[in-house]
């Protein structure tokens, strides 16, 4: 199946079943870990997200190697195996989910390219800002500043845990 989605130059691009499978796999799990940087996070709760969506999207990623013509047995029985060490490690220990999770996402991006990537990623980046600062600047969530230790320079948290959260999304972008 492949959806034409015109973009404002009107250059196409072929979207097809694997690809929305990986993005559906990873655009919410990576904005729930994105979310934990900021004080949002007590209000809409990333890491309970982050663990809903790891299982979700394993399921999504396994299918997809499943769905793609190119991958062999090999993938498809190398993402299986990943999923039910998952599975038996989730039973212990969460943090490991997270390494299993990224190790995964990389097995599977296969054909998706890496500029793709990052621009996706770049948008997360801009919207993550735009509702982590602008609530901060009006008052509705925890913006704090702090002084240096030396008391000269002062900085503002912008609705971040750290100060130098918001400089490292800023850099990035």
């Amino acid at each position: 199946m492949k959806v034409d989605v015109r973009h404002k130059r009107y250059l196409k691009y072929q979207l097809t079943m694997q690809d929305l499978l990986f993005w559906i796999a990873y655009i919410p799990w990576m904005f729930s870990w994105m979310l934990t940087y900021t004080w949002l996070k007590p209000i809409i709760h990333p890491y309970g997200i982050g663990k809903i969506w790891t299982l979700i999207g394993i399921i999504l990623l396994f299918l997809r190697a499943i769905y793609v013509r190119n991958s062999g047995f090999f993938m498809v029985s190398l993402i299986g195996i990943m999923l039910f060490i998952t599975f038996l490690v989730r039973l212990g220990n969460d943090n490991v989910n997270f390494i299993l999770y990224t190790i995964i996402l990389i097995l599977s991006v296969g054909d998706i390219e890496v500029d793709d990537i990052v621009k996706v990623t770049f948008y997360l980046q801009v919207i993550l800002l735009c509702i982590t600062v602008l609530p901060a600047a009006i008052g509705i969530i925890h913006n704090e500043a702090q002084y240096s230790e030396n008391g000269v320079r002062l900085r503002h948290l912008l609705g971040f845990r750290y100060c130098t959260d918001s400089a490292n999304f800023y850099l990035s972008i």
